[in-house]
């Protein structure tokens, strides 16, 4: 199984949600799922932002390493997940690559509250907010966990 996340510049969003669900996969034990990020606006080999480092490094896991990168069609092709964080990202995503609609999902989507579906870009604002878009980052992802990998 492949899971890409997608946000936009590749340096927030989508490497704090790789990383995490890399660190899940981990403490489970599961080897089987390569999870990867890419942009849909990318400039490619930036490192993640400070503050994503800083809000990974607090909830136990390393993003130092991961780089940035243009989402391709490659990796729509290969995913059997493509998680983005806003209806725009799939809206690209589908326009660009075609209509891959069983594949790409929005990673809010697996919250219950309807209006926190889009996880918003944390870009240039402080620490505190990239503390609270992690925590939607994170919440999907352990119910998508449960929801789609241990089914």
């Amino acid at each position: 199984m492949i899971i890409v996340f997608v946000g936009t510049g590749n340096i927030c969003r989508s490497p704090l949600a790789e990383g995490y669900m890399r660190k899940i996969l981990s403490e489970k034990g599961i080897h089987k799922v390569l999870v990867d990020s890419a942009g849909t606006n990318a400039l490619d080999n930036y490192r993640p932002s400070n503050e994503a480092r800083i809000v990974a490094e607090e909830n136990g896991f390393n993003i130092n390493e991961l780089k940035s990168r243009q989402v391709s069609a490659k990796d729509i092709e290969v995913a059997d997940f493509i998680l983005v964080m806003t209806e725009n990202h799939k809206d690209f995503l589908e326009n660009r690559f075609g209509n891959h609609s069983s594949k790409i999902e929005l990673l809010g989507s697996y919250l219950e509250e309807p209006d926190l579906r889009e996880i918003p870009d944390p870009i240039g604002l402080g620490v505190d907010t990239y503390r609270d878009v992690f925590t939607r980052i994170k919440t999907s992802i352990d119910l998508f966990f449960w929801k789609r990998i241990l089914v």
